[in-house]
């Protein structure tokens, strides 16, 4: 009798190493299994292509390797991600649907887009900082920040900048700098931070603020020159690129984007998604991804998080009432 409670032990044992260590099931680390096994949707709120997707399918793609399911992507563009936005906080409340938030979420209200305000969804954590740069064509006369803001004190409304749309972050992030110095710019709204880029590559606008990775391209190849980096963070691959808080205009913002599910969705997936997503974001791996794309691994959740929150939403609704 011993020898065959002995055997089923090892039988037993056996088979839960099996599972854990198996292709496409729960890794041991995640030791809540509610979403073993299942299909998840994960709404990405931009058309696929953007930074924003590709980050998004990127941290799907190892998170379902710690949860044991398969995530299924599902792109919802439209309304400068107040359609994925909107499809998030409407999904079931069973965990089954989460989504990328960004910056986004916290303007829909500020800009009077939509009645929508970000605490209706849960938002889990960040994922990544996304370096927001001011560039300028690389024969541009304005070779420092000074130089820019020198001419547009001088000039009001003179100098125009592409952006991702108006009441977009990258629009936001410019009527910030605008704000702090004391100027005025005239904003130029494009589809995309790649297309204010290219507007300012060809001339069309004097300056583009866009993410730093979709600014990439256009840099490496000698056409656009970078006159600095939003925020605190440096970017590896631009390291003679100062911060605007380096530069002395202190408390500009950057862009980040981050990880939300429905509220109230049961404790059991809000854990499991947190675990994994904590083991993920803080990994090697996933901060050696990010600098090859020119983005920076930041995990916040909690408390810090919900304070960093309200206060960019202070922030934004300040800075779109004053534009």
């Amino acid at each position: 009798m011993k020898k065959i409670f002995a055997l089923t032990l090892v039988f037993a044992l056996a088979n839960v190493l099996f599972v854990c260590s198996g292709s496409g099931v729960a890794s041991a680390s995640i030791a809540n299994t509610y979403y073993t096994g299942k299909n998840v949707t994960w709404i990405i709120p931009w058309a696929a292509g953007g930074t924003t997707d590709v980050m998004g399918r990127k941290l799907a793609s190892l998170v379902e390797k710690k949860l044991g399911c398969t995530f299924v992507i599902l792109n919802t563009n439209g309304g400068g991600g107040l359609v994925g936005f909107n499809t998030i906080i409407a999904a079931g409340k069973d965990g089954y649907t989460i989504g990328s938030v960004s910056p986004s979420m916290l303007l829909f209200k500020a800009t009077g887009k939509a009645d929508v305000s970000y605490d209706q969804a849960d938002f889990l954590c960040t994922m990544a900082t996304v370096p927001t740069a001011l560039v300028v064509p690389a024969d541009s006369p304005y070779k420092t920040l000074d130089d820019l803001i020198k001419y547009a004190s001088s000039n009001p409304g003179a100098l125009r900048y592409g952006n991702s749309g108006i009441g977009a972050i990258y629009h936001v992030v410019g009527e910030s700098l605008a704000r702090k110095v004391g100027v005025k710019f005239m904003a130029v709204p494009y589809n995309s931070g790649t297309e204010g880029a290219t507007a300012a590559a060809g001339k069309h606008v004097e300056f583009a603020i866009c993410g730093v990775s979709e600014a990439t391209p256009l840099i490496d190849a000698g056409q656009l020159k970078p006159l600095c980096i939003f925020g605190t963070d440096h970017v590896n691959k631009y390291p003679d690129v100062k911060t605007t808080e380096e530069l002395g205009y202190k408390g500009l913002l950057g862009s980040w984007t981050g990880v939300a599910m429905p509220v109230d969705c049961p404790s059991e997936a809000r854990e499991a998604l947190m675990t994994a997503l904590k083991e993920v974001i803080t990994s090697d791996e996933w901060v050696q991804y990010l600098d090859t794309i020119g983005n920076i691994a930041k995990f916040m959740s909690g408390e810090e998080l919900a304070n960093f929150l309200d206060e960019q939403n202070r922030t934004f609704a300040e800075i779109m009432a004053d534009a």
